[in-house]
């Protein structure tokens, strides 16, 4: 069954690329159809490896029998959390049992099955390339894979589970399958938890699966962005052993370890093209894997079960569980040691079949709030403002200005401007990795400064004409670099992308043109009369560009879920942005989402691609910025001294198009070649 590749028809039905979990349940009920006709390859460099892995997940009792019950080993009926205090929680599953699979069983059950098929075939290669159907490259109606051996096979369907990119936090696990001479455990209690370790920072937690009174899984599990050593591991782990667990005399009879990513941006290796794609991604490159807790078996086998689970969870309403994700995963990368008292709490203080169903992300709106209430809101709160800050920005300058008024309006988006609006330019020489010397990077980026100036300065409407083209490719580019990256920076995906981006850069000055229009005439220099445009007129064609950008965030949304096979929000933001900027002045609204949106989320990206703490970046862009904030400074007290108040706003735009023009290209240099881990700056 299992065979290295040689010379054979290239032409399947359907190619499944990735012989682990995912892939194995998706050929197990591919199966199911009777067609003698069907052909199918899985192709994996090592389709053995799923034996050497074990899967533990609760389910609902209500679900008994399921597909793979015959490979269930072991079931429980209650758990266990302690935590570093000793202090215990002890509970039912309720609705709920909890299920462990031994990933031996679970091969041979789908292997023999496959084996007895001959429409199958498991080929030990691994793919290097995809030519996805109908592209420049291949036109036809099957895509086409290349492996490593230099075969080239074909498929009208395509499934990868194989992903790219690091995570932003590994679970990392070294467990001990012991045995002892005396009854010690419990086999109807798991121990989800046992914080009985010292934590690090960390998130660190023993996990013990009993099997019998004598026998048990023993694991140590740390949630890190940086893993430690083997070595170290099974020392924490022997320590807890002898210490905490106090075990009497154990033989070890296996030894397991492994890493699961938890990510919110599981990116595949092989994304789709387009919407008419043939390639479908699943298991973790589909996000399967839960970004919180590092559990996927039910996951991925629900989406097969149950379809319309799947598309339930590509919806907009419940991206709200990847906002969830997002707050606990910051937690554990910046206080990882605050796990050990968030959990204990949240187990305790709510019933477990309302805490599975939202580990799950089966539960209801109101359930999630009465869970969230009952948490330390701190961390969660500092989370949300960091991971969204223009929401609150936006938000909060918005009830500043209807109820205080006046220059109140003006406090954040001045302080986001000052710092991070400046700030997430300031380093564009370091980004430039391209040029060892410094010298081809400053004269392109100095070169660029003075030819903006230079046009300005003969004609004016064709600097400001040039800034706003700019500006929208920039914006959009920024925006939604993930789908540009996986569509290959298709035609259609840039055009999308320029028409969201020139809605930022032009939606808040046609709204606001009563506002707008004396700055522009300034910046024109009276060489285009603009009075012409009635604010009416501006009003329309701005509420057009809007809708325009809200079908243009709407397709690249049905793509870029195609792509990731998961829920993504560029409409809902996208209508975020748009009211913000009707409910806001002109220049406090486009500073909100200049600084708060589109600076935060550049500074995210570098921080990703160099591996700048936020502590890092902030010193490196200090004396920039200040050098900057302090030039623009000296401007106002210049032309105020002088009594040119108006001219301010010709030369603001004169020095924010001549950086734009040097900035813009650095960065669309570094969004091409930054890794794919990246968190879509549509939400932020």
């Amino acid at each position: 069954m299992v065979r290295n590749m040689n010379a054979r028809d290239p032409d399947f039905d359907v190619i499944i690329i990735g012989g682990g979990l995912a892939g194995m349940m998706h050929a197990d009920f591919i199966a199911d159809d009777k067609s003698p006709d069907l052909r199918v390859a899985i192709i994996d460099p090592d389709p053995d490896l799923l034996a050497q892995k074990t899967f533990a997940a609760w389910r609902l009792k209500s679900s008994l029998p399921h597909r793979y019950s015959n490979c269930v080993e072991n079931r429980w009926g209650h758990f266990r959390i302690t935590c570093q205090d000793g202090q215990q929680v002890l509970r039912d599953f309720g609705a709920h049992c909890y299920e462990r699979i031994p990933g031996e069983r679970l091969m041979t059950r789908i292997r023999s099955r496959l084996e007895g098929d001959s429409r199958f075939q498991i080929l030990r290669d691994e793919v290097t390339t995809i030519l996805d159907a109908g592209t420049s490259q291949n036109p036809g109606q099957a895509g086409q894979v290349t492996t490593a051996s230099g075969e080239v096979l074909s498929a009208k369907r395509i499934i990868s589970s194989v992903t790219a990119g690091d995570p932003e936090v590994l679970q990392y696990f070294l467990g001990f399958e012991v045995e002892t001479t005396v009854d010690h455990f419990d086999p109807d209690v798991v121990d989800l938890m046992d914080f009985r370790v010292e934590q690090e920072s960390d998130v660190r937690f023993v996990y013990i699966l009993p099997f019998t009174k004598r026998q048990a899984l023993v694991e140590f599990t740390v949630f890190s962005a940086t893993r430690i050593s083997a070595p170290e591991c099974e020392a924490i782990l022997r320590d807890y052993i002898g210490k905490s667990l106090a075990l009497p005399d154990f033989t070890i009879t296996k030894v397991e370890s492994g890493a699961i990513p938890m990510t919110l941006n599981a990116q595949p290796r092989f994304p789709a093209a387009s919407m008419r794609s043939v390639i479908e991604v699943v298991g973790g490159a589909a996000g399967m894997v839960k970004p919180s807790t590092g559990y996927s078996f039910q996951r991925n086998f629900e989406s097969l079960n149950d379809p319309s689970r799947l598309t339930s969870t590509t919806s907009y309403w419940h991206f709200r569980f990847q906002v969830y994700d997002a707050l606990l995963l910051r937690i554990i990368q910046a206080k990882g040691a605050m796990i050990s008292k968030i959990f204990p709490v949240l187990f305790t203080a709510n019933a477990p079949s309302r805490i599975f169903a939202f580990l799950d992300e089966k539960s209801a709106f109101f359930d999630e709030i009465k869970i969230f209430f009952r948490l330390p809101w701190i961390p969660f709160l500092g989370s949300l403002v960091v991971l969204y800050p223009f929401l609150f920005a936006s938000s909060a300058s918005a009830i500043l200005y209807h109820t205080v008024g006046g220059a109140s309006v003006w406090v954040i988006p001045v302080i986001g401007l000052l710092t991070t609006g400046i700030a997430h330019g300031s380093l564009d020489h370091l980004l430039d990795r391209e040029d060892r010397s410094r010298i081809p990077f400053y004269t392109r980026y100095i070169g660029s400064i003075a030819a903006f100036l230079f046009v300005w300065y003969i004609y004016p409407p064709l600097a400001f004409a040039f800034f706003i083209f700019q500006s929208a490719d920039h914006f959009g580019e920024a925006n939604w670099i993930r789908a540009l990256r996986n569509s290959g920076y298709a035609a259609w995906t840039r055009a999308l992308a320029w028409i969201w981006g020139m809605f930022a850069a032009l939606f808040g000055v046609l709204v606001h043109w009563q506002e707008a229009s004396p700055i522009v005439q300034r910046i024109l220099q009276d060489s285009v009369p603009v009075s012409a445009l009635s604010a009416s007129v501006a009003r329309g064609a701005g509420l057009l560009i809007f809708v325009a950008a809200l079908l243009a965030s709407w397709t690249l949304d049905r793509y870029e879920r195609k792509v990731l096979g998961r829920a993504v929000c560029g409409l809902p933001a996208t209508a975020m942005l748009g009211m913000s900027i009707l409910a806001l002045p002109l220049l406090p609204g486009f500073f909100c989402f200049f600084a708060f949106w589109h600076g935060w989320d550049s500074i995210v990206a570098q921080r990703a691609a160099t591996g700048w703490t936020s502590k890092e970046y902030a010193l490196r862009a200090a004396r920039y910025t200040f050098i900057s904030v302090t030039g623009i400074f000296l401007l106002f007290v210049l032309y105020s001294a002088w009594s040119e108040h108006d001219r301010i706003w010709q030369i603001l735009f004169v020095m924010i198009g001549a950086l734009t023009a040097a900035h813009a290209p650095v960065m669309k240099g570094f969004l091409k070649r930054k890794p794919p881990r990246f968190w879509s700056g549509a939400v932020s």
